[in-house]
């Protein structure tokens, strides 16, 4: 034997207070929506708000940064400019340099001692 809700003697009366419950319950979803997304409004507007403070706050730190990133890339480039102007200078001067202190650093006798293998050949 099956048993259906119909066959309940209160099923009228419970489908009556389940339709006044249901548009209570619909009124009360609806409310409760709407202060939900007014509570979300609040937050992401504080959100934003926040957000646009902190960024205010950060812009001048950031376009110094950038700045002094830009100073250095300028430095940096005048720099290998400045190399390549210099570089047949430097390589010459720099050879000069360590040819003269070479000779400076050895003893006149050693330097006999060198020039003596060039010498026999």
């Amino acid at each position: 034997m099956t048993f259906s809700i119909k066959d309940n003697p209160l099923h009228d009366h419970m489908e009556s207070i389940g339709s006044c419950f249901g548009s209570q319950l619909e009124a009360f979803n609806q409310d409760l929506n709407a202060k939900i997304t007014k509570l979300y409004e609040h937050y992401f507007m504080t959100l934003f708000v926040n957000m646009e403070e902190k960024c205010n706050q950060a812009k001048p730190v950031l376009n110094h940064i950038i700045e002094v990133e830009m100073k250095e890339k300028n430095l940096l480039r005048e720099r290998m400019n400045l190399r390549r102007i210099l570089s047949p200078f430097s390589l010459v001067v720099s050879e000069a340099f360590f040819f003269g202190r070479l000779k400076m650093e050895i003893p006149p006798e050693n330097m006999n001692r060198m020039k003596t293998p060039q010498n026999e050949n």
